[in-house]
């Protein structure tokens, strides 16, 4: 069912370093661990060590680092799949994580066939997701500011009743508010968002 005629190396990729589990083909055991730079030059000069051993897959899971990783390795023509973390099989009591056991683990059950891959976007598309997140976290950081605006206010009771909140008038009263202490005045600033 599965091709057991490559090695498969598995990847617990980090920020600053990548550890590998380099399983052998027709072989259920991990034959070499290392650990090496996150860097294009590194993953370079570590797949030209690997060359010699014939077809490669390199496993990984997605978080936090990318898609750079798959994207350095695919360039050298290299096969990568990136795994939907969430989907890995635990054993009940398996509760120790290293980096080399997660290396390893990764080598074994993707020649198992019992990883989920998830779907590499183009840059392209990583793009237009980091542009929405980033909106999304603007529009969640200016209601966060409106609610600690409000509550300020209202401590001090100060209480907009006459249009709806955030409107042309309601921003105008709040820049003709003054506080008595200095430092009322410098917590309270009227925003220039909309």
């Amino acid at each position: 069912m599965f091709d057991y005629t490559k090695t498969v190396v598995g990847l617990d990729v980090h920020k600053e370093s990548i550890v590998a589990a380099v399983l052998p083909p027709n072989s259920d055991t991990v034959t070499l661990t290392t650990k090496f730079e996150n860097t294009p030059t590194a993953i370079k000069a570590f797949v030209e060590r690997l060359h010699a051993r014939g077809p490669l897959t390199f496993v990984y899971e997605a978080g936090p680092c990318g898609y750079q990783v798959h994207r350095d390795l695919t360039a050298q023509g290299q096969e990568c799949v990136v795994i939907a973390p969430g989907l890995i099989p635990k054993r009940p009591g398996d509760k120790v994580k290293t980096d080399r056991r997660d290396a390893e683990k990764l080598a074994q059950l993707h020649r198992a066939g019992q990883l989920t891959a998830v779907n590499v976007p183009t840059r392209e598309d990583e793009a237009d997701r980091d542009l929405v997140r980033a909106r999304e976290d603007v529009l969640s950081e200016r209601l966060r500011s409106r609610l600690r605006l409000g509550q300020f206010l209202l401590r001090h009771g100060l209480v907009w009743r006459t249009t709806k909140a955030w409107g042309v008038r309601h921003r105008a009263w709040m820049k003709a508010l003054r506080f008595e202490l200095a430092s009322e005045t410098r917590t309270f600033r009227p925003p220039d968002i909309a």
